[in-house]
């Protein structure tokens, strides 16, 4: 159903896998549960110094693991927690050939 507050768009939908737990899907984004396969994308993210600057400093395989299970003990105690997330389509930043004005 579609009602004047979520302006048309569908409202997100709760799904299960039943490994995982709940995942959470938006026409434009999904929050899903950590794979197994997350984890060395997560690892390289958090040995990054560019990445990591606003933290504390970067993390070796082992911390970004454990920063992994902590994220998943949380997730199996509380049922929510971190996600990770998926975006359909094509993320980044663009360099706009035309001058966009002081609207931005």
């Amino acid at each position: 159903m579609m009602s004047a507050r979520n302006h048309g768009r569908r409202a997100p939908s709760m799904t299960s896998d039943s490994n995982l737990g709940p995942d959470l899907r938006t026409p434009r984004l999904h929050l899903r549960r950590w794979r197994v396969g997350d984890r060395a994308p997560f690892a390289e993210l958090n040995a990054d110094a560019e990445v990591m600057r606003h933290f504390p400093g970067i993390l070796s395989r082992e911390q970004s693991d454990a920063s992994a299970d902590r994220i998943e003990e949380h997730f199996a105690i509380h049922g929510f927690g971190l996600w990770a997330v998926e975006v359909p389509g094509v993320v980044g930043i663009r360099r706009l050939r035309r001058a966009l004005g002081s609207s931005i």
